[in-house]
């Protein structure tokens, strides 16, 4: 409670008084919110607030929390903001994605109904940072999921991405990494990368910057059998977690072999028909992170994210947790 007080002292630059919520408010609310969370309130920025303050450390999922904002709110006449200990940054961006008001202590605060107000305190206005470009997305997601690229000089690491990427496009890559405090270089005729973060830790860095590899679906014949595909979306999912296949398979493919191919004969569908392949069109070849034929686990993520079905985000978070960093 201590450090949740000066944090608000801390983001905003004013005192705030914060008091116990009177129990008589929501003596009806069911026991089991009440063993989960301290209720509190404040006049935040000439609106009363109440702070939900979860109890444990352990969380639920961004569709319970939602949920408990909702019930919430039947109590009381105030914005709701919940109150977490901890919460894993990919968890933080789902919540602003749906507009679930929250304060990580020293994290993040997010209180979409106050953002004018919250703006207006700061005289600096944080830019949005710019993505990294898909090779360096590529390179990344290689180093943290098939095998660390530290250990290797330029023209090896050129070796390692399946030779789609040149020499000079690594060293792009480096100045890309370089410049967003993600790595270092070292060595002057033979140079290597070195992380400042490892695993975990890297991945959290690294997040906001990454975007979905998807440019466009498309749907081709389903009689092309000498093309590479490797499953994605839903089927990719369903081979990683527990949800059910599609009824038609889910395919990627890099956007440059897909050109190729699509020049040398007619491999296009025209339409969406149970005899077409839906083809997701990747900014970066997924064969070069892919296992078994499927594509890597956070391309995947980074693919779905945004899916507003609570099945698939359930599935999408024990994917990130299943991952041995």
């Amino acid at each position: 409670m201590k450090d949740f007080e000066t944090y608000i002292k801390y983001l905003t630059g004013i005192e705030v008084k914060i008091e116990d919520v009177n129990k008589l408010d929501y003596g009806k609310m069911q026991n089991y919110f009440k063993q989960e969370y301290d209720f509190k309130k404040a006049d935040l920025f000439g609106k009363e607030v109440i702070f939900a303050l979860r109890k444990y450390d352990d969380n639920f999922t961004i569709e319970q929390y939602l949920k408990h904002v909702e019930i919430f709110n039947k109590f009381f006449n105030a914005v709701i903001v919940l109150v977490l200990s901890k919460l894993e940054s990919y968890n933080r961006i789902r919540m602003i994605h749906k507009k679930v008001p929250f304060i990580v202590p020293f994290k993040q605060m997010y209180i979409p109904q106050m953002f004018v107000s919250l703006t207006e305190l700061n005289s600096t206005v944080r830019k949005h940072s710019k993505t990294l470009s898909p090779a360096a997305q590529c390179l990344l997601l290689y180093h943290l999921q098939v095998q660390s690229l530290e250990q290797y000089i330029f023209k090896d690491i050129v070796i390692k991405l399946h030779e789609v990427y040149t020499k000079m496009t690594i060293s792009r890559i480096a100045n890309e990494l370089q410049e967003k405090d993600i790595c270092i270089v070292e060595g002057t005729k033979e140079k290597k990368l070195v992380f400042n973060y490892k695993g975990l830790t890297l991945w959290q860095k690294v997040e906001n910057y990454l975007t979905t590899p998807i440019i466009k679906k498309v749907y081709i014949k389903d009689d092309i059998n000498d093309i590479k595909l490797y499953k994605a979306g839903v089927s990719a999912l369903s081979e990683y977690g527990n949800i059910a296949d599609d009824l038609t398979t889910n395919y990627a493919i890099y956007h440059k072999r897909f050109k190729k191919q699509r020049d040398k004969k007619s491999i296009m569908s025209s339409n969406q028909s149970i005899k077409s392949i839906p083809v997701e069109l990747w900014k970066y070849e997924p064969g070069i992170l892919s296992y078994n034929g499927v594509v890597d686990k956070l391309s995947l993520y980074l693919s779905m994210k945004d899916n507003d079905n609570p099945r698939i985000e359930m599935d999408l978070e024990q994917l990130i947790r299943d991952i041995k960093w």
